[in-house]
């Protein structure tokens, strides 16, 4: 090589090197270009989408979640149904205007799913606008509503009692629950550093920039007596059904009570939350999970969404859950006082020992209203 390069003429071997130089200038200038329009424009991170889709001629709106890497005035990601966990690659060019707009398609290939975006950058960082693409399921040109809202950095840690977020728990536990439902001796037991059996835990969310507290959950694994009475007196009504033979029959966790700051419902505290107690519960054991969602007197439930993306399932509504509960225990509910009248649903899911080799293949891994679950 050294004897080809020698007998080149000067001027050649002067030309290559020029272009040489020159590229990599180029690069150079277009890399600096494209880091400052990135820092100008910058909306790469970490969102949580909903989109709005149709099922049975009914409109529903389905949760995601994404995470967007930009290059200049381009941002790419995937977002993953955090329902069924079905995902489309997303592209979008940002305008100096901060509107934006692009393509998506299916992840699977099998899946025929593509189309465009518009969206608009709100003040408060919300990508807000509309989809349309091609619906092979109904043959159709469709459109709905879509929206990317920014995830706050989290720190989701256990707490215990030397934590000095304790008391913040505790107060928002009680504000969101009732003053008198969650007591400070209750409270207790799940920040104890005892070892105490069975296994409880909380578990709590703070803002990692701001230090904010944005969340709590209580967890724990329940015995025989704590499963039952969890159930307040529907125990009875309800020991014969398939539902609580499952839960009496296996190591069972209890997705107990959470709370979720106002200022960050939306966000995927609750999620991140459930994902972490889920995660210790299991590891201590549980093969079972279940939960009472508190169902308002319009028929939502806050929680569920929540849960159900991480593999419950609604099993049973019981109404009234907590009205004799209420007046024996002199609390009141956040809804109608006292006596609650709310119903609550009992939510299920089984551990990765309950899935079958071929539904565990087709969840993947584990993917995100007000959130709170009262029981």
């Amino acid at each position: 090589m050294g004897q080809i390069v020698e007998g080149l003429p000067s001027a050649i071997i002067a030309s290559l090197l020029g272009a040489f130089v020159g590229a990599v200038l180029v690069s150079a200038l277009q890399w600096l270009r494209q880091k400052r329009l990135a820092q100008k424009y910058s909306l790469a991170g970490d969102y949580l989408s909903a989109y709005e889709d149709h099922e049975g001629g009914v409109v529903v709106r389905q949760k995601a979640e994404v995470t967007f890497a930009q290059r200049g005035l381009k941002l790419y990601g995937t977002t993953s149904n955090l329902s069924d966990n079905r995902a489309w690659h997303i592209e979008l060019t940002i305008d100096r205007a901060r509107f934006l707009h692009g393509v998506y398609w299916a992840q699977h290939p099998g899946d025929s799913g593509t189309g465009v975006v518009f969206l608009q950058q709100q003040t408060n960082g919300v990508l807000s606008g509309i989809w349309s693409g091609y619906d092979d399921v109904n043959q159709q040109v469709d459109a709905g509503r879509y929206w990317f809202s920014p995830k706050p950095k989290l720190v989701v840690r256990r707490l215990d009692k030397a934590d000095p977020m304790s008391p913040q728990a505790l107060d928002l536990l009680r504000s969101e629950l009732g003053a008198r439902y969650i007591t400070p001796g209750g409270f207790a037991k799940y920040v104890a550093a005892d070892g105490t059996q069975p296994y409880c835990c909380a578990w709590i969310a703070v803002d990692r920039h701001s230090y904010r507290f944005a969340g709590v959950l209580i967890a724990e694994i329940v015995n025989e007596q704590t499963f039952t009475e969890s159930l307040l007196e529907h125990y009875k009504s309800l020991a014969h059904s398939h539902e609580l033979y499952r839960l009496r029959n296996s190591t069972t966790g209890l997705i107990k009570s959470m709370a979720v700051d106002p200022a960050y419902t939306g966000r995927g505290v609750g999620t991140d939350l459930v994902r972490a107690a889920l995660a210790d519960l299991e590891a201590h054991g549980a093969r079972m999970f279940y939960a009472l969602g508190w169902v308002r007197p319009d028929g939502s439930c806050p929680i569920k969404g929540v849960l159900t993306a991480q593999g419950f399932a609604a099993s049973v509504e019981i109404k009234d859950f907590w009205k004799q509960d209420s007046i024996t225990n002199s609390y009141d509910c956040p809804i109608d006082g006292n006596p609650c009248h709310c119903a609550a649903l009992l939510l299920i899911k089984p551990g990765i020992e309950g899935i079958s080799a071929a539904d565990k293949h087709s969840r993947g891994a584990d993917p995100v209203v007000r959130n709170v679950l009262k029981t």
